[in-house]
């Protein structure tokens, strides 16, 4: 199965969802990341493919201070990111999962909605 993980969110989002890809990736399945360009590094360490955002999350959370106005402001990156090879599921943040579900990314896909507490 091929499998986006879309990482909205800061560190304490994207870690978790990093350690689920690779118990993904041995379960064999194929797992690519879609999160902010901050977190390139964390995935490449441990080889998990990653794909850009082409925004730093945490940058523009703190520019816009709003949750809302951030979500408008950064939903044309995910759409960019996740439709360039939906696969055959996509799993979400909470954040990714709203932007996912009002704005259709991967409408032809199983989500798979999961929140991490």
């Amino acid at each position: 199965m091929q499998i986006t993980i879309m990482a909205i969110g800061s560190r304490g989002d994207v870690q978790p969802l990093v350690a689920l890809g690779l118990g993904l990736q041995r379960a064999g399945h194929e797992v690519r990341l879609v999160a902010g360009d901050e977190f390139e590094s964390l995935a490449v360490q441990y080889g998990l493919p990653f794909v850009r955002l082409g925004v730093n999350i945490r940058e523009a959370m703190q520019a816009t201070r709003d949750i809302f106005r951030f979500m408008r402001g950064i939903t044309g990156n995910v759409l960019s990111a996740c439709r360039d090879g939906d696969g055959d599921a996509i799993m979400a943040t909470a954040l990714g999962e709203r932007i996912r579900a009002e704005d259709g990314v991967g409408a032809a896909v199983k989500a798979i909605g999961r929140y991490l507490a």
